[in-house]
């Protein structure tokens, strides 16, 4: 029983390791989700799909020419586009208009 627990401790090592280094990216990004990788070409040519974004949650405004990642309600997976032009509605909602 000793040996094998032994020889478990390297996998449970390396699944924590993972694990940690995912949470201590999540708080220093400020992000839940930290990484995000791309899975369409609607980006092309500055990112294609398979590409690995770092995403950090900067502030609450968007810009034009911002690249916010947005999650639609219904939807599974998150959205990666570039802002084209920005409507203030309120003092803190923006709607946005992306390609």
């Amino acid at each position: 029983m000793r040996t094998r627990l032994a020889d478990l401790l390297p996998t449970l090592l390396a699944v924590t390791g993972v694990f940690m280094a995912w949470r201590a990216l999540s708080l220093i990004t400020g992000s839940p989700h930290p990484i995000i990788v791309v899975i369409s070409e609607s980006m092309a040519p500055a990112f294609h799909r398979g590409d690995v974004c770092l995403l950090w949650n900067h502030g609450a405004s968007i810009n034009v020419g911002d690249i916010p990642v947005v999650w639609f309600e219904g939807r599974e997976l998150p959205m990666v586009h570039r802002v084209i032009e920005s409507h203030w509605q309120h003092e803190n909602t923006t709607t946005f208009s992306a390609t």
